[in-house]
């Protein structure tokens, strides 16, 4: 579970989170990672941040910046393509996975602003009869 404190005041934002992680290993066992752990990602215009499974987050920010050529317009597809590769991999109705945000912060002209990218539905998916 990640901790986020975000606060946007006027011109300023004030961003910060926790730096623990917790693993869910294929056993089902969950490990508690000592070292500190990442979760605040830069880009040229402001930062990025989330909650949910950690890979997803990291794939979503890659895809952002070497595909997406930092277009914020574009980050929530890179999320939801993100989710579909780590579902993929692991298999589907993973709630952390499912419901993985991302908070990002943009500075231009017009000042800073905070932004959330989410899926506001539960992934329709087909089921066998």
């Amino acid at each position: 579970m990640t901790f986020i404190v975000a606060i946007q005041l006027n011109d300023s934002i004030i961003v910060t989170t926790d730096n623990k992680k917790i693993v869910l290993k294929e056993s089902g066992e969950i490990q508690f990672n000592t070292k500190k752990s990442q979760k605040i990602y830069s880009w040229d215009k402001g930062i990025i941040t989330g909650t949910g499974e950690s890979y997803v987050i990291s794939r979503s920010i890659e895809l952002f910046k070497t595909l997406a050529h930092s277009d914020i317009n574009k980050l929530p597809q890179c999320l939801d393509i993100s989710r579909q590769i780590r579902e993929f991999e692991v298999g589907t109705d993973y709630f952390q996975i499912e419901n993985t945000k991302l908070l990002c912060s943009s500075y231009s002209e017009y000042g800073a602003q905070l932004y959330t990218i989410q899926r506001f539905e539960p992934h329709n998916r087909m089921k066998s009869p």
